[in-house]
């Protein structure tokens, strides 16, 4: 039979090792926003292997990425906050978004994307305009 000294001591030690991962938990847990869209031409067919680049209002690069086959981007571990968005295909026109607002949501850095609260922007590219002889 164990001790009430030796009782108290277990259950210290489970309230204490608990609490520590009570607060692994939470650390491991940020503060994380989530940019995702489409990269599409004007006629409505997606774009691949578009450039697109988050910046930040000071136009310093945050992240980049490159469209996938059906013009879909994304970027999933964005601090909170108001990001400038420029996207760039060959034969198309380059484009910036501004003030695009990445709203905070709480997400385990591992579990990858969080659709409900993503926010979206469908980039749309005009194609270059021919100079005329």
């Amino acid at each position: 039979m164990l001790g009430t000294n030796t009782i108290e001591k277990l259950n210290s030690t489970v309230m204490k090792t608990t609490y520590n991962i009570f607060i692994g938990l939470l650390i491991c847990m940020q503060a994380s926003s989530q940019i995702e869209g489409d990269v599409r031409s004007k006629d409505d067919k997606p774009i691949a292997k578009a450039i697109v680049v988050v910046m930040d209002t000071a136009k310093n690069v945050i992240d980049s990425a490159i469209s996938a086959d059906d013009g879909f981007y994304s970027f999933n571990k964005l601090k909170p906050g108001i990001y400038l968005i420029e996207a760039r295909a060959a034969g198309f026109e380059s484009r910036l978004y501004k003030n695009i607002v990445a709203r905070e949501n709480f997400l385990d850095p591992d579990a990858g994307r969080d659709l409900s609260s993503a926010t979206r922007l469908q980039i749309v590219l005009s194609p270059i305009k021919k100079p005329k002889q």
